[in-house]
C-alpha cells in the first residue's frame, strides 16, 4: 500500500499479522500514536466489524496504552456505533412500513376493482418487493382479470 499519509501507512501495517491479540495491540497502539480521534475511529470499527470482540482484553489494552482515556474511548466508539446501527434501524423499519402501506393500499385497489382478494394473492402482495408492488399498482387499472395483474407478459 502506497499512502501520503505516514499515520494511514502504519495501521495499515499494524493490522497485517496472524495473531489478532498482537494485532490489536500493535493496531491500537499505532491509533493512540496517531491520535484520540484516530484510537476511537479504530475502536468503533472493531465494534461495527468485529464479528466475536473480546471487549474486555479490548478495555485492558486500551488501559495500558492510553489509561486515562480508556473508559472514554470505549464509551464513545460504542455510543456512535450504537447510534448509527439505530438509524439504519430506522432507515429499514421506515423502509418495510412504507412497502406494507404499498402492499395495503394495492390490495385495497385490487379489491374495489376485482372484488374480493383470495388469501393466497393477498400473502403474494405482502411478500412482494418494492419493484412488483410499482409494478402491479401501475397495471392494476388496464387489467381486465385479478390475474391479469400478476401476468408477467402484461
Amino acid at each position: 500500500m502506497v499512502s501520503a499519509d505516514p499515520a494511514s501507512e502504519r495501521l495499515w501495517r499494524a493490522g497485517r499479522d496472524a495473531d489478532p491479540p498482537e494485532t490489536l495491540e500493535r493496531l491500537l497502539t499505532v491509533g493512540a500514536e496517531a491520535g484520540l480521534a484516530v484510537i476511537v475511529s479504530v475502536v468503533r470499527y472493531l465494534f461495527s466489524a468485529a464479528e466475536t470482540l473480546d471487549r474486555q482484553h479490548l478495555r485492558t489494552i486500551l488501559g495500558r496504552i492510553v489509561p486515562e482515556e480508556s473508559e472514554m474511548i470505549m464509551s464513545n466508539a460504542l455510543r456512535e456505533v450504537m447510534a448509527e446501527a439505530r438509524a439504519e434501524g430506522v432507515i429499514l423499519g421506515e423502509a418495510k412500513g412504507e412497502d406494507r402501506g404499498k402492499a395495503e393500499v394495492l390490495l385495497r385497489q385490487l379489491g374495489q376493482r376485482f372484488g374480493a382478494v383470495p388469501e393466497e394473492v393477498a400473502q403474494r402482495v405482502r411478500a412482494a418487493s418494492m419493484d412488483d408492488l410499482d409494478r402491479w399498482a401501475e397495471t392494476i387499472f388496464d387489467a381486465p382479470t385479478l390475474d391479469a395483474v400478476f401476468n408477467d407478459l402484461h
